[in-house]
């Protein structure tokens, strides 16, 4: 799911609450599992390819540079280290390989940084243990080195490149609408987004430690495939559950790969989720 300028967070497992009108894929939050609203998985008759998704502007990450930033104190409200799943997913043949068919190819995880939650986030978010959604988009940008977004922020763009980050939030943080409703692990458990010129990344909620490896390949799959909203999503589906790749399927694998279950995802060539 895609993170909009307005603000309507969207959801893994539930359905989004937030004030704005959505437009564009992914803005429509996804229904909690078991809802009737979620997609099938296959087409009507069975058959495929049925190409769900569609190319749009064809704006897709081709090889991922993928960095990871660990904010808070390991061993005490820092995330588990991810970085073995990481390097693993985005250069599985038997899962990443998937992506072939959409014009992205394996990618390459380039390491991990840690930073404490003191260094990252300010007194006001330290002290309430909470930071809204706008706020924490500018204190990722402002941490990639970009510069103060003017008009147009948020807007879409191709100029980033193949690198890309995923930060995981500590447990002593927690992230709320800017009109103060609960958001992580409420009405979204992960979102992915792209500031203007920056790289794309997405956001890792400590909440999501239950299923965190759905989560991470969930936002990654999209990252990939949709990083600006003008990439592979199907129109007929993104007000109903989303319409990117991992929205459709929205499930862990039934079979572990690899002693690993991430998300399924949909496949235009199998014309179902796989694997």
């Amino acid at each position: 799911m895609y993170l909009r300028r307005c603000a309507c967070l969207v959801a893994i497992v539930a359905t989004s609450t937030g004030g704005c009108t959505p437009a564009g894929p992914g803005a429509a939050g996804i229904p909690a599992p078991g809802s009737s609203d979620i997609p099938s998985d296959t087409q009507s008759t069975g058959s495929s390819p049925f190409n769900r998704l569609e190319a749009h502007d064809h704006i897709v990450i081709p090889n991922i540079e993928l960095r990871a930033v660990y904010i808070g104190t390991p061993g005490s409200d820092a995330a588990p280290n991810r970085d073995g799943f990481l390097s693993w997913l985005v250069t599985s043949p038997d899962y990443w390989g998937i992506l072939a068919q959409y014009g992205v190819g394996y990618g390459v995880f380039e390491g991990s940084e840690e930073i404490a939650t003191d260094a990252f986030f300010p007194e006001d978010v330290k002290s309430s243990g909470v930071v809204d959604d706008n706020q924490l988009n500018l204190l990722v940008y402002a941490y990639l080195g970009g510069p103060t977004p003017g008009p147009g922020f948020g807007e879409t763009t191709t100029g980033f490149g193949s690198l890309a980050y995923v930060f995981f939030l500590p447990s002593t943080v927690s992230i709320v609408s800017t009109s103060g409703e609960p958001q992580s692990c409420v009405t979204f458990e992960a979102y992915h987004w792209t500031h203007g010129p920056g790289p794309p990344y997405a956001v890792i909620p400590a909440c999501v430690s239950d299923l965190p490896f759905v989560a991470i390949s969930h936002e990654l799959l999209e990252m990939a495939t949709d990083p600006t909203q003008g990439g592979w999503y199907s129109n007929a589906d993104f007000d109903n559950g989303g319409g990117e790749i991992s929205d459709i399927c929205n499930a862990p694998v039934a079979t572990p790969i690899n002693l690993l279950r991430p998300t399924r995802m949909w496949s235009n060539a199998a014309g179902s989720c796989v694997p």
